[in-house]
């Protein structure tokens, strides 16, 4: 004996409700996975160590200059990338008056790839601060800068900074940061996205350190 014919009907569209459900069910948990890998991704994972002077009146940090980044990673030109990168970062923070890495380059007559241990050779911090017209100095060299291998290689960067106030050049505050993202399956990691996501970090700590003290 046959089941009716609506029967069947009904047995079909509750198969076909199963199966949708399934199918949303699937990629809810793809859409969930995607975001958690993106995530993942992004997050990476940083080391840092921070200084700050208290009783220091960061109003007093006047026009800021960020001058050339000493290169001690092999990378070539690493310390040229990190020194426009955070001059980017903390340009974009609106927090302070900056003076523009061209000018910087023109008062000082820099070479290429020199960095602050070339001009402390040079001039001393005051003297520094005079020509560019600057109250205060952002310094720092490239630790790290490289590709970790692995199954994956990951980029690695890593750096040393402190901001100095002028003429006696005194650390007001001071950061070691380095951070390391991953390459993993469709995402492969590059030096200069990570650099930049660095130089962000570094940018807004100064920044956020700054109005705390204001």
């Amino acid at each position: 004996m046959h089941p009716p014919h609506g029967h069947n009907i009904l047995a079909r569209t509750g198969l076909f409700h199963f199966k949708r459900v399934i199918s949303l069910l699937k990629s809810s948990f793809l859409l969930r996975l995607s975001i958690f890998i993106v995530l993942f991704l992004y997050s990476g994972c940083d080391y840092s160590r921070q200084y700050s002077q208290h009783d220091f009146n960061f109003l007093r940090t006047g026009a800021v200059a960020v001058l050339p980044f000493n290169n001690l990673s092999p990378y070539p030109y690493a310390g040229e990338i990190v020194t426009e990168l955070l001059y980017t970062e903390l340009y974009a923070t609106e927090k302070l008056v900056l003076i523009p890495p061209h000018e910087v380059k023109k008062r000082l007559g820099i070479e290429v790839e020199e960095g602050i241990d070339g001009l402390t050779r040079r001039y001393t911090i005051a003297q520094i601060a005079e020509k560019l017209d600057a109250d205060s100095l952002v310094i720092g060299s490239v630790s790290e800068f490289k590709y970790k291998k692995g199954v994956h290689d990951k980029p690695v960067v890593g750096m040393d900074v402190k901001l100095v106030v002028a003429p006696a050049g005194d650390t007001v505050w001071a950061t070691s940061y380095t951070r390391e993202d991953f390459s993993f399956l469709f995402h492969i990691g590059s030096l200069n996205e990570t650099a930049q996501k660095a130089c962000r970090y570094v940018a807004r700590s100064l920044t956020r350190s700054l109005d705390k003290r204001r």
